[in-house]
């Protein structure tokens, strides 16, 4: 899924992106009532949906 998601928006940001979810998702381990997100694909689109669930990640 990261390759696909480094094709779709670039090496550089793609690696940016990936970094700042993986904050994103330690923090919501450490502190309770941070963001949470969930990374899906439909229709071939990859999405990243944010939301105060349970943390899904394909990275």
């Amino acid at each position: 899924m990261f390759k696909e998601i480094q094709y779709l928006i670039g090496n550089r940001f793609a690696l940016h992106l990936k970094h700042k979810l993986n904050i994103i998702m330690e923090s919501k381990f450490s502190v309770s009532g941070k963001i949470t997100f969930r990374i899906f694909t439909e229709h071939e689109m990859n999405f990243i949906q944010f939301c105060n669930t349970v943390v899904e990640s394909l990275f």
